[in-house]
C-alpha cells in the first residue's frame, strides 16, 4: 500500500474546470471548499485500473472503468472524475472517480466488486485516509 501513500489524488471539480490534488494524510483545503460548496461532507476515490494492484492493459482497464462508471450512474451515486498520479515514474495514471457522500460501507462494496487493495476517503476538514479493502468473500 505504499504506492498508494506516493501518489497524489486529483479531482476535477466545478465541471472539470479545477483539478484539485490530494494526499493520503494530508487536508485539502481546496477540495473541502469544492465539497461545502455542493454540500457534501464526505468522499471517496476509487478506480477500477489495474485490479489488485497488478497492471492490465489500457483496453481492460478502460472496460473496467467504464463499467464503474455505468453502475454509479444507473444507481444514482454522485461522482467527480479523478485520477492517481504516482511519484514513481514507472507506474502510470490511473483514472478514478471521487464519490459524493457515499458512506464507506457502500465505497468499500464498491471498490471490492472492482477487486481493488484499497481506497482513499475523507471527511470534509479531515485528512484523507488510506483505507484497505477486505478482499471479496467467496461463498464455496
Amino acid at each position: 500500500m505504499t504506492s498508494f501513500a506516493n501518489t497524489t489524488f486529483y479531482a476535477s471539480v466545478y465541471a472539470g474546470s479545477q483539478r484539485v490534488p490530494t494526499r493520503v494524510s494530508q487536508k485539502s483545503p481546496a477540495l473541502d471548499d469544492a465539497l461545502r460548496r455542493c454540500g457534501i461532507d464526505r468522499w471517496t476515490q476509487l478506480t477500477a485500473y489495474n485490479p489488485a494492484g497488478q497492471q492490465v492493459s489500457q483496453a481492460a482497464n478502460a472496460e473496467a472503468h467504464q463499467r464503474l462508471v455505468d453502475g454509479l450512474s444507473r444507481n444514482g451515486i454522485q461522482w467527480w472524475p479523478g485520477y492517481g498520479l504516482p511519484d514513481d515514474p514507472s507506474w502510470g495514471a490511473e483514472v478514478s472517480v471521487v464519490l459524493l457522500g457515499v458512506r464507506l460501507h457502500v465505497a468499500m462494496q464498491l471498490a471490492q466488486d472492482f477487486g481493488q487493495a484499497a481506497i482513499v476517503h475523507g471527511l470534509v476538514g479531515g485528512r484523507a485516509r488510506l483505507l484497505a479493502v477486505p478482499a471479496k468473500r467467496v461463498l464455496a
